[in-house]
């Protein structure tokens, strides 16, 4: 048996409240308890060099007819890894290596922001600060199937600074199509002033076909971007985490190219005595947002049993 609970009532705001919508988040109760930990096994084919991912890394997977892709991201020292692991499709691992750039030197630095599989071209996406120009720049490049990093610079767009310390993020996104990336760059944050973001979107060949700005007016408290989220439409979604007391809930910011609106929607579980377990984001084909995970019951909260006693489910449609 399933059991609904539908609620209308807005959420509680964060901090600095702006303009919220109403939302509706479904909590599904299930006869089943989910443990939080599972062994995970990895096969490889015969021939492939072994793999061993350190210091839980943050791990995406892309596909195309050519071959699957798999991108494992870590941090250590300050700076950002990104290995790349192409496996055929007999399941045979062709590359497993760390892409690797000229990082230049410390007032005049480039990493690897992100990775892309955008077609059939893996992409890398680099980040440059330079202190003397005052920019951070974003460019693209393409990467051969042996994880070699071009040095051919595509731009996509940049960022202007006055401290290195304050330099602005860059994000991307690959459509649910495969064929679009999706960029934001979150703009240096100004005290007492709403964050403002700038975005591209970019074609199966890098190029440009729209381009634009938001912020989220009345909402100054700087915004701390754990994913990034993109539709084939342009919609922009951007997943932030606020605290109620001890417990983390999901923030959505959102922008609809449509309307050309910006929404802030937290997203907190209608019952008081549940607290978000965890969750996953997606977007799917029809450009809406997807985010869905375990609840627990506050009151059981304990760091060596996390049972979860149901499920819940988010939809950006349902608002």
């Amino acid at each position: 048996m399933i059991c609904f609970l539908v609620s209308l009532k807005p959420a509680p705001p964060p901090t600095n409240p702006p303009l919220m919508k109403n939302y509706i988040l479904i909590a599904i109760s299930v006869f089943a308890i989910a443990g939080a930990q599972a062994q995970v096994k990895v096969t490889q084919g015969n021939n492939s060099p072994e793999f061993k991912p350190v210091k839980q890394p943050r791990f995406v997977s892309f596909a195309n007819d050519n071959a699957n892709y798999f991108i494992v991201k870590r941090s250590e020292r300050m700076e950002k890894i990104n290995t790349l692991i192409v496996a055929g499709k007999n399941g045979d691992i062709t590359t497993a290596t760390d892409l690797k750039i000229n990082r230049g030197t410390f007032n005049n630095e480039s990493e690897i922001s992100s990775v892309q599989v955008v077609g059939n071209n893996v992409v890398a996406f680099v980040e440059g600060k330079s202190k003397k120009d005052g920019k951070n720049t974003l460019t693209a490049r393409a990467v051969d199937n042996n994880g070699t990093v071009s040095t051919t610079d595509i731009p996509v767009g940049s960022i202007d600074f006055t401290k290195m310390s304050n330099a602005g993020h860059w994000y991307t996104a690959l459509t649910p199509d495969k064929k679009h990336v999706a960029v934001v760059g979150q703009l240096p944050h100004e005290k007492d002033m709403p964050d403002k973001f700038q975005y591209f979107l970019l074609d199966d060949n890098l190029k440009e076909t729209a381009k634009g700005q938001f912020s989220f007016a009345g909402y100054t408290k700087e915004i701390s971007i754990w994913n990034f989220l993109a539709s084939d439409k342009g919609d922009l979604y951007i997943i932030s985490e606020e605290f109620d007391k001890s417990y983390k809930y999901p923030v959505v910011y959102e922008y609809l190219a449509a309307s050309s609106s910006a929404n802030i929607i937290p997203v907190i579980i209608a019952d008081p005595d549940l607290r978000v377990l965890n969750y996953i984001t997606s977007v799917d084909k029809a450009g809406e947002l997807i985010v869905a995970g375990y609840s627990q019951q506050k009151k059981a909260f304990n760091v060596n049993d996390i049972p979860a006693v149901g499920s819940w489910y988010f939809n950006s449609s349902m608002y």
